[in-house]
């Protein structure tokens, strides 16, 4: 029987208990005990103390469950069950109804699409049954983790909005795009090739993550983290499969890191970010697929000649923001390239002779841009 059977007898036997209650109900109401048993002053034998207050009774918080009823008006797509023998709906669409338990779920176990999204659900323990389920979107709930079953077939899963702050325990051997955009995340843990083998599009951005170095996937091609803190790309050389990659409005102040092992990056966003040397561009020359860059509102770009800058070292770029590469910036560029070279040479150079009490201390330096982004996060609130 497909989930979409409603068995009847369940009903008689509700209507049963429904009209035992009312038959109770009917008989009137106790009788109500004299003042003087309950003691002189009708308190019930407890004298209360001078304005002392009776305790208010506990409220429990309203619980708003899934009803078959609203699992009718949202339910739809009949196919054939998973060994062919059935047919049953297996797409369901609930959002906006402040449901706090789906525990009527559990029985749904050929549903294939499921949206929850603009609710109060903490659990998603219910669906566990559902081994067919392809996608779950279950954006702005009230779920803390992202640890669930594992679906067999799950590819798409969204959780955008819930409170989850950290990415411990999930596991989804078939997931191929996982979006969890602003869901304050801090951390990344347990985001490994061997917990998400198959993951090929993730979605962190508006989080208030500051490094990426729990991130460890040789298929991710596309990655989106806009919008939150990192100062750095450490963590992005272990994802070598990238093709895209969005980090716009970060603080990042150097493109360290993309230059070894990613030669299959084809599009990279970093506007909107600290970026402030010109010699940042070098990091561009190893990336061979590169062809569009974003790059605007750096300090970088606030030279005249900061695309031309670019094209020294990222000479296949066909595209940088908004604009298309013209033949007379990539002829300039080929000339500039000795003079750019020597200059970095130099300076990589003088960097090694240079005494190491004379180097800036890394850890003072993070403290700093600590104090600074905290004086950024409060002048923003």
């Amino acid at each position: 029987m497909s989930e979409s059977d409603e068995d009847p007898e369940l009903d008689d036997d509700l209507d049963t208990e429904l009209g035992d209650e009312e038959e109770n109900n009917e008989e009137g109401p106790e009788e109500e005990p004299d003042a003087g048993e309950k003691g002189s002053d009708g308190s019930g034998g407890f004298e209360a103390g001078d304005g002392e207050k009776k305790p208010e009774p506990k409220v429990l918080p309203q619980e708003t469950p899934l009803t078959a009823e609203m699992i009718k008006g949202g339910i739809s797509m009949l196919c054939k069950t998973g060994d062919g023998l059935e047919v049953a709906y297996v797409k369901l669409v609930v959002q906006n109804r402040e449901l706090t338990n789906v525990f009527i779920l559990s029985t749904y176990i050929h549903l294939r699409y499921v949206d929850l999204s603009f609710n109060k659900l903490t659990s998603l323990f219910p669906l566990q049954n559902m081994r067919f389920l392809v996608s779950l979107k279950v954006t702005n709930n009230k779920l803390t983790s992202p640890q669930m079953s594992n679906f067999p077939f799950l590819q798409f899963l969204d959780l955008t909005g819930n409170p989850l702050k950290s990415t411990k325990g999930i596991k989804q051997h078939s997931l191929e795009k996982l979006i969890l955009s602003k869901t304050q995340l801090e951390n990344l843990e347990d985001m490994t090739t061997e917990n998400l083998p198959n993951l090929i599009h993730l979605n962190i951005t508006n989080n208030a993550l500051k490094k990426l170095d729990g991130l460890e996937h040789r298929t991710l091609k596309t990655l989106y983290a806009a919008g939150n803190k990192l100062r750095n790309l450490s963590g992005v050389s272990r994802l070598t499969s990238l093709s895209r990659l969005h980090l716009r409005d970060n603080r990042i102040s150097s493109l360290k890191g993309l230059e070894e092992d990613h030669e299959t990056l084809e599009y990279l966003n970093v506007r909107s970010n600290n970026l402030e040397e010109v010699e940042e561009a070098y990091h561009l020359s190893r990336m061979k697929k590169l062809t569009t860059l974003v790059i605007a509102d750096n300090a970088v770009s606030d030279s005249d000649s900061y695309r031309v800058d670019a094209l020294v070292y990222g000479r296949r770029l066909q595209r940088i923001d908004k604009d298309p590469v013209e033949e007379e910036e990539r002829q300039e560029a080929a000339e500039l390239y000795p003079q750019r070279e020597e200059e970095r040479l130099l300076a990589e150079r003088e960097a090694k002779e240079r005494p190491p009490d004379e180097e800036p201390d890394q850890d003072d330096l993070d403290s700093q841009r600590d104090d600074d982004d905290e004086d950024r996060d409060e002048e923003d609130d």
